[in-house]
């Protein structure tokens, strides 16, 4: 389909603002598919692109729920399929904040990154499956690296949709999760809206329980007083995993944390009482996906997890609206997620 507008958020030096847009070739990739947005969540990394504070990736717009226009793999990806969009197969694509995406790259690529999901499956739910993905491969590499202690007790820092979600996905098991967040108010949305019943929640402030074998450091940036505190919170000999974003150059007692967290190492650091381990987190896989479809399906936990999710979502906006709520949560600290929901796009006059 070539030459349809359509309207889509781009940003220029950190200002977002929305346009119109024709589509046409992007590249001279050999596949090429269109999808149409239904829900498009707003993830703290996306911010971080418009602040200009993300280092290598660009993924504007990634955390998405379709369904697709137009498509060269006929068979495997066809017009009507709904998906959910992989970020991390390499591929060329728009603005995921619009009406219409375009995509384009290897066959295998962009197979790889447009995901089903099942036709009936609520848009605002759907949208959750990336996010999702990312948690589950964050609590396989905890339990990877801390295989003798599985089931052991988990403190978690940095109470954003990550944290968030690897506590549920913890708390589901069973294990004893602890949420630590610097700021209150996103404490007191998740006690509020009662979106993790049976985890402890608490202000980094104050005082908490008992030291943990196993931390999992979920901020948005791996700065040092949070490294601080989720070492703090280890016994000695403890595990604490780095899922939290880090840029080249930073370090934390004698360790590359960017490459460590890139190439999913485990190392050790300091001796002796001071002996800790240290893992990354990166990314996730097509068993991720899997993982989190599952999660969201399963006749056991799945209900309660979607009402979960559903909770989570505090801001609704259309898609015209988006600029200037794009900018507003650039600016401050905010509790919940926030989705956009593009409308529906007149393809009158569109050409093959």
């Amino acid at each position: 389909m070539n030459g349809v507008a359509y309207r889509r958020i781009d940003h220029r030096d950190g200002d977002p603002y929305l346009t119109e847009a024709r589509t046409g070739r992007l590249t001279d990739q050999p596949a090429r598919v269109v999808i149409a947005p239904l829900a498009v969540g707003v993830c703290r990394s996306d911010l971080r692109e418009l602040t200009g504070t993300r280092h290598l990736r660009r993924d504007f717009g990634h955390e998405i729920v379709a369904e697709v226009r137009h498509s060269t793999l006929p068979g495997v990806l066809d017009a009507g399929q709904r998906v959910v969009l992989d970020p991390h197969p390499v591929v060329h694509r728009t603005s995921g904040f619009a009406d219409l995406v375009e995509i384009e790259g290897t066959a295998a690529n962009v197979t790889a990154a447009l995901r089903p999901v099942p036709a009936g499956q609520d848009p605002m739910i759907a949208l959750f499956t990336e996010p999702l993905a990312c948690a589950a491969h964050c609590v396989a590499r905890l339990d990877a690296v801390t295989a003798g202690a599985a089931g052991s007790p988990v403190a978690i820092v940095g109470a954003g949709i990550a944290g968030t979600l690897m506590a549920g996905i913890l708390r589901a098991r069973g294990v004893d999760v602890h949420l630590f967040n610097r700021g209150a108010p996103r404490l007191r949305f998740l006690r509020e809206r009662d979106v993790l019943p049976g985890v402890g929640l608490h202000p980094t402030g104050r005082p908490g329980p008992a030291r943990f074998g196993r931390v999992v450091l979920a901020t948005a940036a791996a700065a040092e007083p949070a490294l601080e505190l989720a070492a703090d919170l280890l016994t000695p000999d403890g595990l604490l995993l780095i899922y939290a974003g880090t840029e080249p150059g930073d370090r934390f007692r004698g360790l590359d944390l960017d490459d460590l967290r890139r190439r999913e190492q485990l190392r050790t650091a300091g001796a002796g009482r001071r002996r800790i381990r240290i893992a990354g987190s990166h990314g996730a896989t097509t068993a991720d996906f899997a993982t989190a479809t599952g999660l969201l399906r399963d006749a056991g936990t799945g209900p309660a997890l979607r009402s979960a999710l559903h909770r989570l979502i505090d801001v609704r906006a259309a898609l015209q609206d988006g600029p200037a709520l794009l900018r507003d949560m650039a600016g401050r600290p905010y509790a919940g997620k926030a989705v956009l929901t593009p409308g529906p796009t007149d393809t009158n006059g569109a050409t093959p």
